[in-house]
């Protein structure tokens, strides 16, 4: 009986661990899970700062696949319509039969190329002694008169230069090197071709010079 009064004094039984013991050990064993809970907090910031870091890279990278896209998109857009356009031979303005009497290609400008306000008369073109000869319109009736002939050797064309177009200045177009001057106070543009065709333009002498070489420039080859 006094035994059974210890025990209870004690407050423990034979089969139950001490309340002061219990405690030291949970005190003990708290170092382990702060340790580990530790090390998560450690962690965790790490994975969380990786993960935006490989979106960035990711958003980089398909920003640069969006841009490279619409540069080609661009690119391939400019040739189909500038280009391509530009480089596209013009129907032929005579007949077949006389294709075949010529030895030069015929050249005129593609409407869509020239200054506003000019127009090329398509029903102009008339072909005699070797010479095919149209018109482009512009102004008040005003009037650019064209004319093609077989294309003459390098030293005749200097001579012509240097006898009829002694002031004059030189510009690049599509077809050539295209030279500018006056003959007998009307505006003259001289354009030996890359084939076998030379083309003088004449205009009225007030004629506006940018728009002069526009029009000159916008020449192409027919077929």
């Amino acid at each position: 009986m006094m035994q059974e009064d210890i025990k209870r004094a004690s407050g423990s039984t034979p089969n139950q661990r001490p309340v002061r013991r219990v405690t030291q050990d949970v005190i003990k064993a708290a170092p382990l899970v702060s340790t580990k809970a530790k090390v998560d907090l450690e962690d965790t910031p790490q994975k969380e700062f990786n993960k935006p870091k490989k979106r960035r890279i990711f958003n980089r990278w398909s920003i640069l696949f969006v841009v490279i896209l619409i540069i080609i998109s661009g690119a391939v857009s400019y040739y189909l319509l500038v280009y391509k356009k530009q480089n596209s031979a013009l129907p032929y303005p005579l007949s077949k039969q006389t294709q075949g009497l010529l030895g030069f290609d015929i050249y005129y400008p593609d409407q869509n190329l020239l200054p506003d306000g000019y127009q090329i008369n398509m029903n102009s073109f008339s072909y005699s002694d070797q010479t095919v000869i149209y018109s482009v319109s512009y102004g008040n009736g005003q009037k650019i008169l064209f004319s093609i002939q077989s294309k003459p050797t390098d030293a005749q064309i200097a001579q012509f230069y240097a006898k009829n177009m002694p002031l004059r200045t030189t510009y690049t177009t599509p077809n050539g090197t295209a030279t500018v001057g006056a003959i007998n106070g009307r505006s003259v543009i001289s354009l030996p071709t890359k084939t076998n065709a030379w083309i003088l333009a004449t205009a009225p002498g007030n004629i506006n010079q940018d728009s002069f070489k526009q029009t000159v420039s916008a020449i192409k080859l027919s077929r």
